[in-house]
């Protein structure tokens, strides 16, 4: 069970979807899942935003990509040196974001590269590495639990593409 010191109230429901998750199996559980999800969206989908000013399925797919590199990175930095990370604006990225011109599935393709790499950094790290704590955006944050959220992110990004997106 992962402590909610190691970790923002801000991250807790991404938190809550992983806990019942062992951490490399909830990232090798979440890839196939997820996978599955993305190759199962119809061609006719993917520049579909479901209400005026929110991310099209490609946006949305291209932001779980864009943030699990970004809590890669965090991991990386806490369980190496202790090190405190900015935030980012989620917004800014999707913004600049070149999905628009890609296929979903080359996004598929880059997600499925991205989760093997997320997969081998935690299966390196040690327990004392894992368990690390540091800073994101001035709130203290574990290694540990960079894992988790990016677990529960995708978790919570499929719940939103299968409710939301693909119901309609």
């Amino acid at each position: 069970m992962i402590n909610s010191s190691e970790y923002s109230p801000f991250y807790q429901n991404y938190i809550d979807l992983a806990s019942s998750y062992d951490l490399l199996d909830g990232l090798d559980s979440t890839l196939d899942n997820t996978l599955k999800l993305y190759e199962s969206i119809p061609t006719s989908k993917a520049s579909y935003a479901y209400d005026s000013g929110k991310w099209t399925v490609k946006q949305l797919i291209a932001h779980v990509i864009d943030t699990e590199r970004i809590f890669q990175y965090r991991a990386l930095r806490i369980a190496r040196e202790k090190g405190s990370c900015s935030g980012f604006n989620e917004d800014l990225f999707a913004d600049n974001n070149t999905a628009v011109h890609r296929s979903i599935s080359d996004l598929a393709d880059e997600f499925h590269a991205v989760r093997l790499s997320t997969i081998a950094l935690f299966d390196s790290f040690t327990l004392q590495e894992l368990m690390q704590l540091g800073f994101a955006d001035q709130k203290p944050l574990s290694a540990r639990a960079c894992g988790f959220i990016i677990v529960g992110h995708a978790l919570h990004h499929n719940q939103i593409l299968e409710k939301r997106y693909l119901n309609h």
